[in-house]
């Protein structure tokens, strides 16, 4: 790939939202391989797919995308850090502020 692009991808509904999450997971998982840049964010319900054997992580993981898991919503619904698949890293608000603001960063929210 000639030029490659980064994104961040913002998840804010939980896995039991319906199979549109599921799918937003997998669309960073087919950028990601196609050799972008690519983090995903977990917010407010979105952290719950950041627990353990959540395939689309597992997945993720291998294609080389970042996942973060936003630490004030992990927070909020008692999910520690070893409540958490080993394919996150927490990070705060802050961070997604940086990245979204970034020049050349295409972002989209779910």
């Amino acid at each position: 790939m000639n030029d490659p692009s980064r994104y961040l991808l913002i998840e804010s509904q939980g896995p039991w939202a319906g199979p549109n999450a599921g799918r937003f997971l997998e669309d960073a998982r087919v950028l990601a391989e196609a050799g972008h840049e690519v983090r995903v964010f977990l917010v407010q319900d979105g952290v719950f797919a950041a627990a353990p054997g959540v395939p689309e992580l597992e997945l993720l993981a291998k294609a080389g995308a970042q996942v973060w898991v936003d630490d004030f919503s992990a927070a909020q619904r008692a999910l520690g850090a070893g409540r958490l698949s080993p394919h996150v890293t927490v990070a705060g608000m802050d961070s997604a502020a940086r990245m979204l603001l970034s020049e050349g960063c295409r972002n989209v929210w779910h």
